[in-house]
Order: C-alpha cells, then structure tokens, then sequence
C-alpha cells in the first residue's frame, strides 16, 4: 500500500501563517493604541490644558490689578484737581 502524496499542505501552512501574523499584528496594534498610546496622549492634553487655564488666570489677574491700579490713580487725579 503506498502513501497517498501530500498536497496543499504548503498552501495551508502559509495561509495560516499569514492569518496569524495578521491577527496578532493588529491585536498588538490595538493594544499599543488604547493601551499606551491614548492614555498617555490624554495625561498630555490634561496638562496643556491646565496650563492654559494657569495662564489664562495669571492674566486676568494681572489684568484687574492694573485696571484697578488705573482707577486709584484717576481717583488720585480727580482728588489732586479737586483739592487745587
């Protein structure tokens, strides 16, 4: 009784080779993503985020003490005038 030939084994064997490295590839894509990637991405814009809204305060209140710098002295102005 001879052995029967084996056929088609190469075709599946790569076949299946290729469906894997394909699977895993993109399930390690996926999982560098939203594992690291977005997480540490997010942690960033926090950070400029708050640092926007820091500076945006600092700013205000550099801006309401000058203008309640500006009002004191035209206050002082008008009393100055007022006095002569």
């Amino acid at each position: 009784m001879p052995i029967a030939p084996i056929t088609g084994k190469l075709r599946k064997t790569l076949i299946t080779d290729i469906a894997i490295a394909f699977g895993l590839g993109i399930g390690g894509g996926y999982a560098y993503w939203y594992g690291i990637h977005v997480p540490v991405d997010q942690k960033r814009e926090n950070f400029y985020a708050k640092l926007a809204r820091e500076k945006q305060q600092k700013q205000c209140m550099i801006n309401n003490n000058v203008s309640m710098q500006e009002s004191i002295m035209s206050k002082n102005d008008t009393n100055t005038i007022s006095q002569k």
